[in-house]
Protein backbone atom coordinates (compact mmCIF):
# COMPACT_ATOMS: atom_id res chain seq x y z
CA UNK A 1 0.00 0.00 0.00
CA UNK A 2 1.06 3.51 -0.46
CA UNK A 3 0.16 6.81 1.23
CA UNK A 4 0.72 9.91 0.34
CA UNK A 5 0.54 12.55 2.18
CA UNK A 6 0.13 15.95 0.90
CA UNK A 7 1.42 18.88 3.11
CA UNK A 8 0.00 22.41 2.46
CA UNK A 9 3.22 24.57 4.83
CA UNK A 10 7.01 24.19 4.71
CA UNK A 11 8.36 22.91 7.94
CA UNK A 12 6.27 19.76 8.16
CA UNK A 13 8.57 16.64 10.16
CA UNK A 14 9.01 13.31 9.30
CA UNK A 15 6.09 11.45 9.75
CA UNK A 16 6.82 8.11 11.90
CA UNK A 17 5.51 4.52 11.36
CA UNK A 18 5.52 2.16 14.49
CA UNK A 19 4.33 -1.13 13.21
CA UNK A 20 3.98 -1.93 9.70
CA UNK A 21 3.69 -5.40 8.19
CA UNK A 22 3.79 -7.36 4.79
CA UNK A 23 -0.30 -8.31 3.80
CA UNK A 24 0.33 -9.19 0.34
CA UNK A 25 2.17 -8.54 -2.86
CA UNK A 26 1.43 -5.85 -5.37
CA UNK A 27 1.10 -6.37 -9.12
CA UNK A 28 0.38 -3.14 -10.19
CA UNK A 29 0.09 0.21 -8.35
CA UNK A 30 -2.09 2.81 -9.04
CA UNK A 31 -1.69 6.52 -7.68
CA UNK A 32 -4.85 8.81 -7.57
CA UNK A 33 -4.37 12.77 -8.66
CA UNK A 34 -6.77 15.85 -8.46
CA UNK A 35 -8.95 16.40 -12.08
CA UNK A 36 -9.78 20.07 -12.27
CA UNK A 37 -12.56 20.73 -14.54
CA UNK A 38 -14.57 23.97 -15.24
CA UNK A 39 -18.01 22.33 -14.04
CA UNK A 40 -19.78 19.68 -12.03
CA UNK A 41 -18.53 16.02 -12.68
CA UNK A 42 -22.14 15.58 -14.18
CA UNK A 43 -21.94 19.09 -16.53
CA UNK A 44 -18.70 18.23 -18.20
CA UNK A 45 -18.92 14.38 -18.74
CA UNK A 46 -22.74 15.15 -19.96
CA UNK A 47 -21.94 13.16 -23.04
CA UNK A 48 -20.23 10.14 -21.84
CA UNK A 49 -22.44 9.72 -19.26
CA UNK A 50 -25.40 9.73 -21.73
CA UNK A 51 -23.27 7.05 -24.13
CA UNK A 52 -22.92 4.70 -21.53
CA UNK A 53 -26.18 4.67 -19.79
CA UNK A 54 -27.61 4.28 -23.41
CA UNK A 55 -24.95 1.37 -23.76
CA UNK A 56 -26.50 0.21 -20.27
CA UNK A 57 -29.92 0.23 -22.22
CA UNK A 58 -28.87 -1.94 -24.76
CA UNK A 59 -27.68 -4.69 -23.07
CA UNK A 60 -31.22 -5.06 -20.46
CA UNK A 61 -31.15 -1.89 -18.01
CA UNK A 62 -33.86 -0.42 -17.94
CA UNK A 63 -33.32 2.10 -15.15
CA UNK A 64 -35.60 1.34 -12.31
CA UNK A 65 -32.53 0.42 -10.58
CA UNK A 66 -29.62 2.14 -9.17
CA UNK A 67 -26.04 1.26 -10.97
CA UNK A 68 -22.66 2.73 -11.68
CA UNK A 69 -20.66 3.83 -14.69
CA UNK A 70 -16.75 4.03 -14.84
CA UNK A 71 -15.83 6.57 -17.51
CA UNK A 72 -12.00 6.54 -18.13
CA UNK A 73 -9.46 8.54 -20.88
CA UNK A 74 -6.59 9.98 -20.82
CA UNK A 75 -6.40 13.74 -19.69
CA UNK A 76 -4.32 16.22 -22.03
CA UNK A 77 -1.45 15.77 -19.34
CA UNK A 78 -0.86 12.03 -20.08
CA UNK A 79 -2.47 11.26 -16.79
CA UNK A 80 -5.24 8.32 -16.96
CA UNK A 81 -8.72 9.71 -15.64
CA UNK A 82 -10.91 7.57 -14.63
CA UNK A 83 -14.57 8.57 -12.39
CA UNK A 84 -16.99 6.29 -11.12
CA UNK A 85 -20.35 8.16 -11.53
CA UNK A 86 -23.88 6.25 -9.62
CA UNK A 87 -26.34 5.99 -11.66
CA UNK A 88 -30.24 6.78 -9.61
CA UNK A 89 -33.17 5.13 -11.07
CA UNK A 90 -34.93 7.52 -13.50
Amino acid sequence: MSIDVLLGAAGAATIRIDHAFLVGELARGVVAQQMNIDATVRIALAPQIHKATEGLRAYGWDGTTASRLVIFGGDTDGYLRQVEIAVDPA
